[in-house]
């Protein structure tokens, strides 16, 4: 049975799961300390190709490692994060005071305001097939210039349930909502090691020409 949102939405701090396992104290606080997981560099030189650009929201954005990175690499650029989860929130709102902080589930995404950029990192494998076309019209509506994905990928469109979360074809739906030059970039094994990220992990890069 697949993970979905609510896992996140319910999820208290004093949950003994550790999801990075590099001896942080608690899963809120090992979210902070992955801020050096090679994966973000990724991130970041996916960033770098849109640059310059005035704002970005990160969907899925827990206690704010990427955006950590990202305000250190583009300190003009506005920022925000939105996330489902309070205690996630909180921490993100202490530790990144500059950067807008929004509760928000991107199913049903009560945000109005667009930014230049969206980044959703390891997020929409949570969302079942029944619901990932809202919210990647949400996302697409969201974003005036690009779209940063980090997810796994499948060739289902809609999604296959691969080792308890979804895998889809994201540059098919990407297209399907009018994003025309989409790029999908493998995430070499060196930058993700864990088997199933080393196998499944993509970083999709959506833009308007």
């Amino acid at each position: 049975m697949p993970q979905d949102v609510s896992y996140w939405i319910n999820r208290k701090r004093e949950d003994k799961k550790l999801d990075w396992r590099i001896g942080e104290k608690d899963w809120l606080e090992g979210y902070w300390q992955s801020v050096n997981h090679p994966h973000r560099k990724l991130i970041l030189k996916a960033l770098e190709s849109f640059y310059p650009f005035k704002s970005l929201l990160e969907v899925g954005c827990n206690v704010g490692p990427n955006l950590k990175l990202i305000q250190d690499k583009f300190p003009k650029v506005e920022l925000a994060g939105s996330d489902v989860n309070i205690e996630a929130l909180k921490i993100a709102k202490q530790r990144l005071p500059k950067v807008d902080i929004y509760i928000d589930n991107i199913e049903n995404s009560l945000i109005k305001r667009q930014f230049d950029i969206v980044l959703v990192d390891a997020v929409l494998m949570y969302i079942p097939p029944e619901r990932i076309l809202r919210a990647m019209e949400n996302i697409s509506y969201l974003a005036k210039k690009g779209i940063v994905l980090v997810e796994w990928k499948s060739e289902s469109f809609l999604g296959k349930v691969m080792h308890h979360h979804w895998a889809r074809n994201y540059r098919k739906i990407l297209k399907k909502l009018g994003w025309q030059n989409v790029k999908e970039l493998k995430i070499p094994k060196d930058l993700w090691s864990t088997e199933n990220w080393a196998r499944l992990g993509y970083i999709f890069v959506a833009r308007h020409q």
